[in-house]
């Protein structure tokens, strides 16, 4: 496993196009290809934003106006 993460690091920093987002085309092996990055965190996001009141569930929380509600929050999946 570590050959196949050294050998995936190597080839990102020859290739530092791939950390850059928009459109890279290159050759190899005489064929032409076409690499597409794109910033997924951003659209989700934006997404997010659409569909939920963030500083409604912010205030909602806090208490604005009222008691605070207190939340508790467990990330533990439990797996292995």
């Amino acid at each position: 496993m570590s050959w196949i993460f050294s050998e995936s690091t190597q080839f990102y920093k020859k290739n530092k196009h791939f950390l850059q987002i928009g459109d890279c085309s290159f050759t190899v092996d005489g064929n032409n290809f076409t690499v597409s990055v794109m910033d997924s965190v951003k659209d989700y996001t934006e997404y997010m934003k659409e569909i939920f009141d963030f500083p409604a569930i912010k205030n909602y929380i806090q208490g604005t106006g009222g008691k605070p509600f207190n939340v508790l929050f467990n990330a533990l999946h439990g797996g292995k």
